[in-house]
């Protein structure tokens, strides 16, 4: 158990060092977020100014909506489902590219990582399918009221650890949606202990770093709330602009985890310009019993 909780610690020291020192990465999330906008853009945009959405509301809510409008909400809802997930995984894969690159003892670059995440593109589109399909399965037993909450809770989070390793597996090795959820499900069944500590240890590092944040940004919009004026606005927008630089940094520093706790998964090994003080990571991923 300590042994675990030191492993863990450790790869999530390392992935906050990665992403300080190689900033770079923080451009992919930051891209994922300004494609994912624009996504949310394209199918809303035109839905609700047509009206569309509000007819479809005003259907549901009044028990009239016909079979037509739920396979055409279902299929609008599948398709948003399916380019949301095709943009996310895309970034984290160009992110984790680039990742591999430092591992390598080479400088990421962030052509280099769209350019291989653009090689990866139909493995990205069918795991993205696969992705959707499921999200609206869980989402479908969410509005079933014969299914309870816990049910669906354990289902996504059951989702969420046997798929852990997918993206990474996809970006590295190029293996297509059904091989990569086995090679995920049995790298996970292999080291769990470790997978499962390190995510709690990651989340909880970042979650710490991150409330004196909230609470300066929060301070300083309070202070300068009766101003109002000129100095709230700018005090908002700086706002906005170091959460967006911290949504960015602690995005990156996950992927970058994610990345290095495969490449030990996989028995690899880091450079040594990437070990930590306490040691090598080379025994690190034994089976967990």
């Amino acid at each position: 158990m300590f042994s675990t909780l030191k492993r863990s610690w450790e790869f999530t020291k390392l992935s906050l060092g990665t992403v300080w020192t190689h900033k770079v990465l923080m451009v992919f999330p930051v891209l994922s977020g300004l494609a994912t906008i624009l996504v949310l853009l394209s199918f809303a945009g035109p839905l609700w100014g047509s009206g569309t959405i509000e007819g479809w509301m005003e259907a549901q809510d009044a028990g009239t909506m016909t079979d037509g409008e739920r396979i055409a909400a279902g299929l609008v809802v599948f398709g948003f489902y399916f380019v949301n997930y095709l943009v996310i995984v895309f970034f984290n894969s160009a992110l984790m590219i680039s990742a591999m690159r430092v591992i390598e003892g080479d400088a990421p670059r962030v052509g280099d990582g769209l350019r291989g995440a653009l090689k990866r593109l139909p493995q990205i589109a069918a795991w993205a399918l696969v992705a959707a399909a499921v999200g609206m399965v869980i989402r479908s037993l969410e509005n079933n009221r014969k299914v309870g909450r816990l049910v669906v809770s354990l289902l996504g989070t059951a989702w969420t650890a046997m798929t852990f390793f997918v993206v990474p597996i996809i970006a590295v090795r190029g293996e297509g949606p059904v091989s990569a959820f086995k090679s995920s499900l049995r790298l996970v069944r292999e080291t769990w202990g470790t997978a499962l500590v390190g995510t709690f240890s990651i989340n909880g590092v970042l979650f710490l770093l991150g409330i004196p944040l909230y609470l300066l940004l929060g301070l300083a919009i309070f202070a300068t709330w009766e101003t109002g004026g000129l100095t709230l606005s700018l005090t908002i927008a700086l706002a906005a602009l170091v959460m967006l630089l911290w949504f960015s940094f602690s995005s990156a520093v996950d992927s970058v985890f994610k990345t290095l706790l495969f490449q030990y998964a996989t028995g690899a090994d880091l450079p040594d310009d990437l070990r930590t003080e306490t040691g090598t990571f080379r025994n690190a991923f034994v089976q967990e019993q």
